[in-house]
């Protein structure tokens, strides 16, 4: 089939998450979520894809390249807003080559394949709840180098776990994530790659995206944590932090 992905762009109530990246390029399981969907267009063989993106597609492109990997012709598209799956099949329908044929074969991307019941970008409290229903089956959306060291946590091969540190689960940590002595992680925590809890530090019931400190004796709880930012979704609080969490 030829399909089309519609990458999602404005979203009331999740400028904080749309300042950090464009909402299609967000890290979910050491994944971003275009990626997860190029992985089910290959599971469904798909022939020919193509990305519409209004929000930063030159980003969108550099993350994706030219779909080799997937095994299929990729093309990221821009868009000046954007479009209803309806829009986006009637855009693509009359192409003289490689059409899209059905509307079946058009998604926007505001949920995690195979979970259309947990809509991503609501508002961040909806954004938890999705992570945490994949999270709850994460054997279904496993990748390579990542193991079960105890039922239902998740560690990257190339992690480092201090002795000391204890994990709760159902929990996620991803590849290059290193986690000191006397730190706790989980219930309910995914640490997506780079991740650096020092220690002493307690997350649970969060989501730290690629790349985040999260300092010595810090907690983190109900958080959705990117960088200098840190969100509470529960109360939508949110809050900068100059160099890392402290």
């Amino acid at each position: 089939m030829n399909a089309l992905l519609i990458c999602p762009a404005e979203r009331a109530g999740m400028e904080h998450l749309i300042k950090a990246a464009p909402l299609a390029a967000v890290p979910m399981f050491g994944q971003s979520l275009v990626e997860h969907w190029l992985d089910e267009m290959s599971r469904k063989q798909a022939k020919h894809v193509r990305v519409l993106a209004a929000d930063r597609p030159s980003l969108i492109r550099s993350l994706l390249g030219d779909g080799s990997r997937w095994g299929f012709k990729l093309e990221v598209l821009p868009e000046r807003v954007e479009l209803s799956r309806e829009e986006a099949m009637a855009q693509f329908a009359s192409c003289a080559t490689e059409p899209v044929t059905s509307l079946d074969h058009v998604f926007t991307m505001d949920h995690l394949p195979g979970s259309p019941k947990f809509q991503l970008f609501d508002d961040y409290a909806a954004f938890f709840a999705a992570i945490t229903a994949r999270l709850n089956k994460v054997a279904a959306a496993d990748r390579i180098g990542v193991r079960e060291i105890e039922p239902g946590i998740w560690v990257g091969l190339r992690s480092r776990i201090d002795k000391r540190a204890r994990l709760h689960a159902p929990c996620w940590i991803g590849e290059h994530v290193w986690i000191g002595p006397d730190a706790e992680v989980g219930p309910m925590a995914v640490l997506e790659d780079r991740v650096f809890v020092d220690h002493g530090a307690w997350v649970e019931q969060s989501h730290v995206a690629s790349d985040t400190y999260a300092g010595e004796f810090v907690e983190l709880r109900h958080s959705l944590a990117w960088g200098q930012r840190l969100i509470n979704w529960q109360m939508v609080r949110v809050c900068w932090f100059p160099t890392s969490f402290c």
